[in-house]
C-alpha cells in the first residue's frame, strides 16, 4: 500500500474514532432491511439510506435473495432474467447494460457505464467480481446517471448488490444442494454465528459444476466445462451504540475450458474453407449449431477476491459517518482456438490479465425525516492492470507459425467529491438537487513484441515491434436536479434531469492507426418522470417512468478490417437517443400468491456513426479509404432490444400438517436485437422467451425444503452474440452463448437450524 492509500485509510479510521464520544443509536453496518418482491414495503438503500421504495425518486428494479432462489438465479449472469432494464453479454466482452447502454470493449482503460457495487464496494473491474448469488438480501438495479450517490461514476446505471449481514441475536446454519441433468451442480452452504453480544460472524460457501455445452468433434470432447469454488465471510462488531464495524472478505476460483464460439453461417468455398473443414469434421453450422472442430486449447481460470472494512459512527443528531476502504484483485488466464478450423490458423490466443483495485469512500448522512435531507463524500479510486497477449498460427496459409504478443500497463487514478440533498419544502412536495465533481488520471503503456519461442514476426499481423505511452488528465461536473410529489402515503410523482459522465479511455498506440489514440469521454443527459403507487390496500405497487436519455460521444466497439483481419476498435459515436418508458409491477393479490412483472420499451438511436458495411448488404454504402462504410444514424443500437419483458408468479399454500406446498414461474422475453452497429440480417438476435419453473414442499418452520426444478423449459437456444468471423469475415458468422441457452432439470435440497 503506498502513502496515499495508507494516508486515505488512517483518514477515515480517524474521523470515525473521534465519533465515538457522540450519543447516538447504533448504525446499521449496511443500512440493509429484508425486502419482499412483492409486498407492500418494501426497503431499499438506493440513496444510501433506508427508504420505502414508494419513497425513492428513482426507476428502480428490485429482486429480493428469496425471488432469486425461486428463479434458480444462482449466478450474475442469470440476473437479467429477473429485471427488464438489465441485460448481460459474456463474449467476448463481458459486461451488463442498462436499457442497452454498457460497455462492451476489449480496451481495458475503459470505466463501466453500469457500476456494480456489492455491500458498498465499488467493482471497478469490466468483468463481474464473483459469480455466485448466494446469501444475498437483494440486488437494486438503478437506472440513469447514479454518480451523486455513489463512489464512482456511472453513467448508465447502478447494479447495486447487498448481502445477508451476520445476525448477533442468534447462531443459524443453512445448506442447499442442486444437481441436475449434464453434470449441473450448485452447492451452498451458510454458518451465522452469534459470538458475543452485538458480534457476529456469518461464513458462506459456494461450489458451482457445469458440464461442457460445447462439443469438439475434432477430439470428441466437450469443451467448455466449467468449475467455481468461493467463499464470503462478513464480521459484524456492534462496539456501542455509537459505533460498527463491519467486515468482508470474499475469494472464488473459477477454472476449466473457454466457451469457444460456434458457426452459426458459413460461406461455400474452396478445400481451405471453412465450411469444407468443417463438413469434413461433421459440424453443421446453423441457428442450433453447439459444435465445433477445433486442433487447438480452450482453457480458462479466473481467480478474484478482496476485503473491505466498513466503519459506521453516529456522531450526533441522527448523523451518519461511514467510511469504506476496500482492496480488490482479480487474475485470469485464458487460452482459446480462435479460427474456428481444425488448423493452426489462430490456434494460440492466450490471455493473461491482472488487476489491482484500492478505493475509499467516506461520506455523511444526515437522518431521515429532517427538512433537509443530505448524503456527501469523498471517494478515491487506484486501478491497475497489467495483460499479455500472445498470438500464434499459420493465418490459414503461411508456411511457417507466426507470433505476435504485447502487453498493457494502465493506471487509473480517480477523485471525487460528490452529494446530494432532498429539500423537503411541505409534507407533500420536495426538491432534489445533487453535484459531482471528478478529477480522473488515465495512463498506458504499451510494449509490442515477438517471442522466438511462439513463431516468427510477420508482417501485417500483429502490431510491429516498439513502446508507446500516453496520458489523458480529466474533471468533470454532474449533477442532478428534480422535484417530488407525494399527494398520499401511497402515491409518489417524480421529476428529474441527470448529467452523467464517464471517463475518457486510452487505445492501443500501436495499433497502426486504425483505432483513435483517446477515447473521448462520454456524457449522458438523462429526463425521467414517474410516478409510484400502492392500490388495492397496498396489495400491489405500480412504479411507472417515462424517460429520455442524449449520450454525447457514446463509447462503443466496432470492427475494421486491415491487412485481411477483421479487428474489434473502441471508438466514439457522436450522439445516442433513448426514449422509452418502463413499468415495474409487485403484487400479493392473494395470501400465498405473490406476482412481480416489467416491461420495458427502449428506442435507442444512433446519432451520426460511420462504420464498415458488411458484404453484400452495401444498400446505402459509400466508398472511403477503409472501405464500403455506412453511417447508422437513426438504427437501433446494438445489444440494445426495443421491448423487454420479466415476469414471475409464486404460489404457496398448506398441504399437509406443517408442510407446505409451493410452485413458480418465470418468464424473459426479449424482442429483436442486433449484435453490432454495421447493417446485416445476420447479425440479429431473435426474439425469444425463457421460461423457468420449480415446484416443490417445505417445512412450515422453513427448516427444510425439497423441490423440482427446470430452467429453459422449451430448451431455446438464444446466442447472447453473432458475430462475423475474424480471419474470413465475408459470409461466415458465429455465435457464442451463455448456459441458460440450454435446458437444466434438476432437484434442490435445502436444510437449515
Amino acid at each position: 500500500m503506498n502513502d496515499l492509500r495508507k494516508w486515505h485509510l488512517a483518514l477515515g479510521c480517524a474521523i470515525a474514532a473521534m465519533a465515538v464520544p457522540a450519543t447516538a443509536q447504533t448504525a446499521p453496518a449496511d443500512g440493509a432491511a429484508a425486502a419482499d418482491d412483492a409486498a407492500d414495503e418494501i426497503i431499499v438503500t438506493a440513496q444510501k439510506r433506508e427508504e420505502r421504495l414508494q419513497d425513492v425518486p428513482l426507476t428502480i428494479s428490485v429482486v429480493s435473495g428469496e425471488a432469486l432462489e425461486r428463479r434458480t438465479i444462482t449466478n450474475v449472469t442469470e440476473l437479467q432474467n429477473a429485471s427488464p432494464e438489465l441485460n448481460y453479454v459474456g463474449q467476448p466482452s463481458a459486461g451488463y447494460s442498462i436499457r442497452g447502454s454498457g460497455t462492451q470493449t476489449f480496451t481495458r482503460s475503459s470505466e463501466n457505464n453500469v457500476l456494480v457495487v456489492v455491500d458498498g464496494v465499488v467493482q471497478g473491474q469490466l468483468t463481474p467480481p464473483t459469480s455466485s448469488l448466494f446469501d444475498v438480501a437483494r440486488v437494486e438495479v438503478l437506472s440513469g446517471p447514479q454518480g451523486m450517490l455513489f463512489g464512482k461514476n456511472a453513467s448508465a446505471g447502478v447494479v447495486n448488490i447487498v448481502t445477508q449481514a451476520p445476525d448477533p441475536d442468534a447462531t443459524s446454519g443453512r445448506a442447499r444442494l442442486s444437481i441436475g441433468e449434464d453434470g449441473y451442480l450448485v452447492g451452498n452452504a451458510m454458518l451465522n454465528l452469534a459470538i458475543a453480544d452485538g458480534a457476529a460472524l456469518r461464513v458462506t460457501g459456494v461450489r458451482e459444476e457445469r458440464d461442457a455445452t460445447i462439443f469438439n468433434r475434432f477430439n470428441d470432447r466437450g469443451i467448455d466445462k466449467r468449475e467455481t469454488t468461493g467463499g464470503r465471510a462478513r464480521f459484524l462488531w456492534e462496539a456501542g451504540p455509537r459505533l460498527t464495524f463491519n467486515v468482508i472478505g470474499d475469494y472464488e476460483e473459477e477454472k476449466g475450458g473457454n466457451a469457444a464460439w460456434v458457426m452459426r453461417i458459413v460461406a461455400p468455398g474452396n478445400a481451405n474453407s471453412i465450411a469444407t473443414r468443417l463438413a469434413a469434421c461433421g459440424v453443421t453450422p446453423g441457428p442450433e449449431n453447439t459444435e465445433v472442430c477445433l486442433d487447438g486449447p480452450t482453457s480458462r481460470r479466473i481467480e478474484s477476491g478482496g476485503a473491505s472494512l466498513q466503519i459506521d459512527a453516529d456522531i450526533g443528531g441522527g448523523h451518519t459517518l461511514t467510511n469504506i476502504a476496500a482492496y480488490r484483485r482479480f487474475e485470469r488466464d485464458s487460452d482459446t482456438d480462435s479460427d474456428a478450423r481444425p488448423i493452426n490458423a489462430l490456434n494460440n490466443n492466450y490471455a493473461g490479465d491482472r488487476i489491482d483495485q484500492w478505493s475509499e469512500e467516506i461520506r455523511i448522512s444526515s437522518p431521515s425525516g429532517a427538512r433537509v435531507e443530505y448524503v456527501a463524500g469523498l471517494f478515491f479510486y487506484d486501478y491497475e492492470y497489467f495483460s499479455l497477449v500472445n498470438q500464434s498460427g499459420t493465418l490459414g496459409a503461411l508456411p511457417f507459425v507466426a507470433t505476435a504478443s504485447n502487453t498493457q500497463d494502465i493506471e487509473q487514478r480517480s477523485q471525487a467529491v460528490f452529494g446530494q440533498a432532498t429539500f423537503n419544502l411541505t409534507e407533500r412536495i420536495s426538491l432534489i438537487a445533487g453535484g459531482r465533481y471528478t478529477d480522473d488520471v488515465v495512463k498506458a503503456t504499451f510494449v509490442a513484441f515477438t517471442d522466438p519461442t511462439l513463431g516468427r514476426r510477420f508482417a501485417g499481423f500483429g502490431n510491429p515491434p516498439g513502446t508507446a505511452s500516453n496520458r489523458v488528465d480529466t474533471d468533470n461536473f454532474s449533477y442532478r436536479l428534480g422535484a417530488q410529489y407525494r399527494p398520499s402515503p401511497d402515491a409518489t410523482f417524480f421529476a428529474t434531469y441527470s448529467r452523467g459522465y464517464k471517463g475518457p479511455a486510452l487505445n492501443n498506440l500501436l495499433a497502426g492507426g486504425i483505432a483513435p489514440p483517446v477515447v473521448e469521454r462520454e456524457i449522458p443527459e438523462n429526463i425521467e418522470v414517474g410516478v409510484k403507487a400502492a392500490l388495492l390496500d397496498r396489495r400491489v405497487n405500480v412504479d411507472l417512468s417515462l424517460f429520455r436519455t442524449d449520450v454525447e460521444d457514446f463509447q462503443a466497439q466496432t470492427t475494421q478490417t486491415a491487412n485481411g483481419l477483421t479487428q474489434f476498435v473502441f471508438t466514439n459515436a457522436s450522439e445516442l437517443r433513448f426514449r422509452g418508458a418502463q413499468l415495474n409491477v409487485y403484487a400479493r393479490p392473494a395470501d400465498g400468491l405473490s406476482l412481480t412483472g416489467g416491461v420495458l420499451y427502449n428506442k435507442a438511436e444512433y446519432g451520426s456513426f460511420i462504420v464498415p458495411c458488411n458484404a453484400p448488404y452495401l444498400t446505402g454504402c459509400t466508398a472511403s479509404p477503409a472501405g464500403q462504410v455506412i453511417d447508422v444514424k437513426g438504427r437501433q443500437l446494438a445489444g440494445a432490444p426495443k421491448w423487454k419483458l420479466t415476469a414471475g408468479a409464486a404460489y404457496e399454500t398448506a398441504v399437509a400438517d406443517s408442510i407446505l406446498g409451493f410452485a413458480d414461474a418465470g418468464l424473459v422475453y426479449r424482442s429483436d436485437t442486433q449484435t453490432s452497429a454495421s447493417p446485416d440480417p445476420n447479425l440479429v438476435i431473435e426474439d425469444y422467451a425463457l421460461i423457468d419453473a420449480r415446484i416443490g414442499v417445505r417445512g412450515e418452520s422453513g427448516n427444510w425444503s425439497a423441490a423440482l426444478f427446470v430452467k429453459n423449459l422449451t430448451d431455446k437456444r438464444a446466442p447472447t452474440l453473432i458475430f462475423r468471423d475474424p480471419l474470413s469475415p465475408v459470409g461466415n458468422y458465429a455465435q457464442s452463448y451463455q448456459p441458460n441457452a440450454f435446458r437444466t432439470i434438476g432437484v434442490t435440497l435445502e436444510v437449515g437450524f
